[in-house]
């Protein structure tokens, strides 16, 4: 099962200007540098470095977002309410932000039960058996914890 994390119409455009961006950002370096009638070989330089870290980069993200995309879509359309029972709870911190990482069993009406991992930011009072509203997409494995 793969995980969904809710994300809006905003964040998703966002994300995908920051795609375009990068993707650019070393032909757009190469212009600036050519117009600006800069070192001709500096300029070539850097706009193939940053050619090639940010154009994959920028790729893989935007295959991301639209993975996360159809994904919401999918339990839109398809998906089942559920439960997840937490099984445990870790407290954990990342860059002086307090997460959580809970061991859910999830179950939903026709779809067998699995155990899944959910990471969550804050401090929530969450102990283990407490139950977690779901929606499971029973064909394509999607999931999404609310």
């Amino acid at each position: 099962m793969t995980e969904v994390t809710p994300v809006g119409r905003a964040w998703r455009v966002s994300m995908y200007a920051l795609c375009v961006v990068m993707v650019l950002s070393g032909p757009g370096f190469l212009a600036l540098g050519i117009l600006l009638d800069a070192d001709l070989w500096a300029v070539i330089l850097i706009a193939v470095v940053l050619s090639l870290i940010l154009v994959p980069l920028g790729y893989a993200m935007g295959s991301d977002i639209r993975r996360t995309a159809r994904g919401m879509r999918r339990l839109d359309v398809a998906g089942v309410a559920g439960t997840a029972e937490v099984l445990s709870v870790t407290h954990t911190t990342y860059e002086d932000r307090t997460r959580i990482e809970l061991n859910l069993s999830i179950s939903a009406p026709g779809v067998e039960p699995f155990e899944a991992l959910h990471t969550r930011d804050g401090s929530d009072d969450l102990e283990v058996g407490t139950t977690l509203g779901v929606v499971v997409d029973p064909c394509d494995r999607f999931y999404a914890v609310s």
